[in-house]
């Protein structure tokens, strides 16, 4: 799987660390998407082709995640589903 990373949020009570996935990383057939608003909280989503995002939110608006060059998913739902089908595949693939 993809090297994941870890980018740093300051808030009042410290340092809470946010996992992240750069596009680079995804497979084949997965891309980022978002809207201004995921543009500014860092929270891109994962798409996956012909059939959306992953975590259910509609893909409706303009994709400013490919606008504004964002490198990086980091909606937890989309990471966490990401992770699931991934490791599907990996069982699929070693009971082949």
């Amino acid at each position: 799987m993809g090297s994941w990373f870890f980018e740093p949020i300051f808030l009042s009570l410290g340092i809470i660390k946010k996992v992240m996935i750069h596009f680079t990383d995804l497979e084949k057939g997965y891309s980022l998407f978002g809207n201004k608003g995921n543009v500014w909280n860092n929270t891109a989503h994962i798409y996956k082709n012909g059939s959306g995002n992953l975590c259910g939110t509609p893909a409706l608006s303009t994709n400013h995640v490919r606008i504004e060059g964002v490198m990086a998913a980091g909606c937890k739902e989309c990471l966490a589903a990401y992770v699931q089908e991934q490791s599907c595949l990996e069982e699929r693939g070693s009971l082949a």
